[in-house]
């Protein structure tokens, strides 16, 4: 995927989980990142494709910018 995609992705993700924290509260956004994250990794094959992700959630929602470092901690070395 290209940067471009990956942004898209991630902000579809992030209003995904934006309304189930309005709807449901901060854990049902949770549930709702964890179950896209696979998705999301599939998507970056390279570290550069990491780093966009990682990019992209930093302005897209906090939470899944956590869970993406849980999930995979070099993308802080990056």
């Amino acid at each position: 995927m290209t940067h471009a995609q990956l942004d898209v992705l991630i902000q579809y993700v992030s209003e995904e989980a934006s309304e189930a924290e309005a709807s449901e509260g901060l854990e049902a956004a949770r549930r709702s990142i964890e179950a896209r994250l696979p998705l999301i990794l599939r998507c970056c094959s390279a570290p550069h494709a990491l780093l966009a992700a990682a990019l992209a959630a930093s302005k897209a929602h906090p939470l899944l910018l956590l869970l993406l470092y849980m999930k995979v901690p070099k993308v802080l070395q990056l």
